[in-house]
């Protein structure tokens, strides 16, 4: 149980100066990236380590993967030596663009699964480092679904391929809160001890009634409340990222980064020197 560190999803070069500041703050450790990015983007100028991701490639889908995408990503983890690549378990479109507009996970049957499956393992062949995956946040519960919900998916998917889970509180909020669930639901249905990472980002509820993934908004205090009750029984998270958006200030991504210190000092208290590997 090494200490945990925290980070910042990169999107655009014009974060670099930004994240500059908070590195000489002693604010963040890493930057996560989120590819593909512009042959001409620098994230590495920023002079931290990276934590690869991607949200684009199809895992979900039995029309199969973004073979161009998956190229790239192995690039990037061996230019970067990455310890892990984020990826979503989504059904990301039927085209080589693998664009529906928006992150749709899957509905959870034994077909889906199995495309997963078959999906990842074509992954983990071309990359040199472990897979982390992610789920997106749910609007509808899937009446097809073969499991008893999207977390037992999840962890059985990633206990059958051999990977780690990244934990998005702030997806897990949005998830049981259009779901009319309890805002702690979820701890019994995941497989805590392959969660190496954990995702913190914006929300708010919707017009349309639904809450929504919104990147610019600050942490809302449940998802504050969720890290502070998943923290202590993910024994081996080993990085806490913050997903800013582009028009966020220094300000703003500076007090969301404190307030995920306070809980990660207050853990990393019990753990050991050790840390994440680059």
């Amino acid at each position: 149980m090494g200490k945990i560190l925290i980070g910042v999803r990169w999107d655009d070069p014009c974060q670099n100066e930004i994240y500059s500041k908070l590195k000489e703050e002693n604010l963040i450790d890493f930057v996560e990236v989120n590819y593909p990015v512009s042959e001409l983007a620098n994230p590495e100028l920023i002079g931290l380590p990276i934590i690869t991701h991607s949200s684009d490639n199809p895992i979900a889908s039995s029309f199969g993967l973004n073979m161009d995408m998956v190229d790239i990503i192995s690039k990037k983890i061996a230019k970067t030596r990455t310890p892990w690549t984020g990826e979503h378990v989504a059904f990301s479109g039927i085209t080589n663009s693998g664009s529906l507009g928006y992150i749709m996970n899957p509905l959870n049957t034994i077909e889906d699964f199995n495309t997963c499956l078959e999906n990842i393992e074509i992954m983990k062949q071309r990359y040199s480092c472990p897979l982390a995956l992610e789920l997106g946040p749910c609007y509808f519960e899937s009446t097809l679904s073969d499991f008893e919900n999207e977390l037992s998916f999840l962890s059985s998917l990633a206990s059958k391929s051999d990977s780690y889970i990244i934990l998005d509180l702030t997806h897990l909020a949005i998830s049981n809160n259009n779901l009319k669930r309890n805002l702690l639901f979820g701890e019994e249905y995941l497989d805590l001890d392959r969660v190496i990472e954990i995702h913190i980002a914006g929300l708010r509820e919707g017009s349309d009634g639904f809450w929504h993934d919104v990147h610019s908004e600050p942490i809302h205090n449940s998802v504050l409340n969720l890290l502070s009750e998943y923290l202590p029984k993910c024994f081996n998270v080993a990085a806490i990222t913050l997903e800013p958006s582009i028009v966020n200030s220094i300000d703003e991504i500076r007090k969301s980064l404190y307030s995920i210190k306070d809980i990660v000092n207050n853990e990393n208290k019990t753990r050991s020197n050790g840390q994440i590997v680059f």
